[in-house]
């Protein structure tokens, strides 16, 4: 990859990283949730992170047995195409 075209991309990169968390940040501030010494607030922040771990492993289970379907449906046809002399 070019010197430029990966700077280019490394500082959006870094631009939307910045952003994603300062917008996390301010929103997380907006409906009243700060990290300080209160138990119920991290218990929120508790319940939330757990319910983003339930999520991306329900989406890759999800995945994988899609793709496992995918599979097992182009194996016939695979074997079909497949001519013996």
């Amino acid at each position: 990859m070019p010197l430029l075209r990966w700077m280019v991309l490394d500082y959006a990169g870094v631009a939307l990283w910045v952003l994603a968390y300062l917008m996390g940040g301010y929103l997380l501030g907006v409906f009243g949730l700060s990290l300080d010494d209160s138990d119920r607030n991290v218990r929120v922040f508790e319940i939330i992170l757990f319910a983003l771990f339930l999520l991306a492993v329900f989406t890759m289970v999800r995945t994988a047995r899609a793709q496992r379907r995918q599979a097992s449906q182009d194996a016939p046809a695979q074997e079909e195409s497949i001519e013996v002399r």
